[in-house]
């Protein structure tokens, strides 16, 4: 199975050229994310398990309430940790649409934390994200690394560099037990070793030759597909 990794910049022309060159629109692609997640997150945690979607202020973020409306109409119970809230009118939309499900929308994490029947969908940063983590999401991606509840990162795990993977620093590392990469995978995941699923049915053919990208076709109806564990090719 041929899977191209790609570099941040590289991702970014990806963005580019769908909103470019192929027409699409942001909140289309946001859609698309969003659901590519909830389908991975289902794929992987029962529906008797909570989920606690953790939304940054960006496009990430975007995914994650995307991903928490559809979640809800699967059959979980939601809510998303907000703590940095965007004027951008898509995301006040996709936050208002959230409340209208009856998803709370939390600043911080909950008190107490569940101990256990409970997972995160970590949609705090994306592909652009650049080291370090900040206040107030460094002490809240602390907290959901010692309660160890399992977690989804949508694109990347958030607090990893999009180039070289995890933090060597000794700064608290997020090691979620899924990914779901979107569009293409991202260089910092090439190491990841948990279950990874691709998420980006939605690519125009004729896009992946434009910038070398190689990635295995969808099975059947299948908009997500998994990837095996420490595929390196390139």
């Amino acid at each position: 199975m041929s899977v191209s990794y790609v570099c941040q910049k590289t991702a970014a022309q990806v963005d580019d050229l769908l909103m470019g060159k192929f027409g699409y629109l942001l909140p289309q692609l946001v859609e698309q994310a969003g659901l590519a997640a909830a389908v991975a997150a289902a794929r992987v945690f029962p529906r008797s398990n909570r989920a606690i979607i953790l939304a940054g202020p960006g496009n990430n973020g975007a995914d994650g309430l995307v991903a928490a409306r559809h979640l809800k109409l699967f059959g979980y119970e939601c809510s998303v940790v907000y703590p940095r809230r965007s004027s951008n009118p898509i995301m006040q939309s996709l936050q208002q649409q959230c409340e209208v499900f009856s998803i709370d929308i939390l600043p911080d994490l909950p008190r107490p934390l569940p101990s256990s029947n409970t997972f995160f969908v970590d949609a705090f940063f994306g592909f652009s994200f650049k080291p370090p983590v900040r206040s107030p999401f460094d002490s809240i991606l602390k907290e959901v690394v010692d309660s160890k509840l399992p977690v989804i990162s949508v694109d990347i795990p958030s607090g990893w560099d999009v180039e070289t993977g995890p933090p060597t620093d000794g700064t608290t590392v997020l090691q979620p037990e899924a990914l779901i990469s979107l569009s293409v995978p991202k260089s910092g995941v090439k190491s990841f070793s948990g279950r990874h699923f691709l998420g980006g049915r939605f690519l125009p053919p004729g896009l992946l030759p434009v910038l070398s990208i190689s990635i295995p076709p969808y099975p059947g109806e299948e908009m997500i597909q998994e990837l095996p564990r420490n595929d390196s090719s390139l």
